[in-house]
């Protein structure tokens, strides 16, 4: 089933035309080419629509675009609960946001250092943070509720603090990401106010300093109701460019730089949000796009019925080149375990020049036959996390 344009037809009713006069048929056959024209015009888009597209009837195997399948079990001589939503992976050294603060491990899963610590002297940060790295000069960005950026080198060693200039709204950036100079702090999906239109992005130097940022063109009134998902509406697309969607609004953008790219529409219908919907009582008909990865290949979106209790979820894959939308069949990343793109965060990174997306897990969640391929560890539930690096298909 192929993403359509809907084209309305333009109809024109000529009466009490007198054939005698020329001049009158001349000019109305002019502009009734031209309203047809205009019509046309109007209509055709360049932008992919986007849907849910529940009643898709094609499937496809995960298997038809996953290569291989890796995993990096993280040693526990530092205990943690999690790795977070931003996975920091250089060419011999990984970075992650955990309960103990920014950690470093080698491309192996050992534990190196702990970069800062939590606290509040001005090399410290708070519990609320966020992280970003610049591979190049081999700097780790911390950002610290609410205005503080912490510059570290890869060491740990602490190089400076700055106060970061973003709006005074109230409202803080729950994702960073650093490329080519400039330190990206993107917003939670959704949020707005009565009073305050929804902020999607601010982009600053590494001191700091605001170079631009944007917001929703719209009030919106109710944007907690869909906030307290804890959505991110921010994924990367490549070495430069991030892809943003808020599902109060009908656009999907490209973010680099000073550019921000219309790239994708959400379509018209019943599942689109309203900032007036009433959260105690979701409507069975709405439905949250919980992670958008725009491949090279293609786009992979993951849908949720508003629902906390009794959530339907499903996954919805489009391929750029035969311009077709499939279902998958199954979510599971690999067979007989609990690893399910349905239930797990996932983000879509590059790596070494190769498509990749990045999930935590526990031991428990795995196949057997991979545990026992990871050699001596424990299966205790309060096993450090595994890293699982799931491979696309060149």
């Amino acid at each position: 089933k192929t993403f359509k344009y809907k084209k309305r037809r333009c109809a024109l009713v000529l009466t009490h035309l007198q054939i005698t006069d020329i001049m009158k048929v001349c000019i109305y056959s002019l502009f009734l080419s031209l309203l047809l024209l205009s019509c046309f015009k109007s209509e055709k888009s360049p932008y992919l629509i986007l849907d849910p597209k529940e009643h898709v009837s094609e499937f496809i195997s995960i298997s038809e675009f996953v290569d291989t399948v890796m995993y990096i079990p993280l040693d526990t001589s530092m205990l943690i609960k999690g790795i977070g939503r931003h996975f920091l992976i250089d060419d011999d050294c990984m970075f992650f946001d955990t309960n103990e603060g920014v950690l470093k491990y080698s491309r192996q899963g050992i534990f190196l250092q702990k970069i800062g610590r939590v606290g509040g002297a001005p090399q410290e940060y708070t519990n609320y943070r966020a992280i970003a790295m610049d591979k190049e000069n081999e700097r780790i960005y911390v950002y610290s509720l609410p205005r503080k950026l912490i510059v570290y080198n890869f060491d740990g060693e602490f190089l400076n603090f700055f106060s970061v200039e973003l709006p005074d709204d109230g409202l803080y950036p729950i994702q960073m990401y650093y490329r080519n100079g400039l330190i990206y702090f993107f917003y939670r999906n959704c949020l707005g106010g009565e009073t305050r239109k929804s902020l999607f992005w601010v982009i600053t130097d590494t001191k700091g300093q605001m170079k631009t940022f944007r917001r929703s063109n719209e009030i919106q009134l109710g944007a907690d109701y869909a906030a307290s998902y804890g959505l991110f509406g921010v994924n990367v697309k490549d070495a430069d460019s991030f892809v943003y969607w808020d599902l109060f609004n009908d656009t999907v953008f490209h973010v680099n730089g000073m550019e921000a790219k219309i790239v994708y529409l959400w379509d018209k219908g019943k599942f689109r949000l309203l900032d007036t919907d009433n959260f105690e009582v979701p409507d069975d008909d709405r439905r949250i796009c919980t992670a958008f990865v725009d491949a090279e290949h293609f786009l992979l979106l993951r849908w949720n019925t508003m629902r906390h209790v009794g959530a339907q979820v499903f996954l919805s894959y489009y391929d750029k080149k035969e311009k077709k939308a499939y279902k998958l069949d199954d979510s599971h990343v690999v067979p007989k375990s609990k690893l399910s793109l349905l239930n797990h965060f996932f983000a879509y990174e590059r790596i070494d020049g190769r498509e990749y997306l990045l999930m935590g897990a526990k031991v428990n969640e795995l196949p057997d036959d991979m545990k026992d391929s990871l050699g001596n560890l424990s299966f205790e539930d309060e096993d450090n996390p595994i890293l699982v690096l799931i491979r696309l298909n060149q």
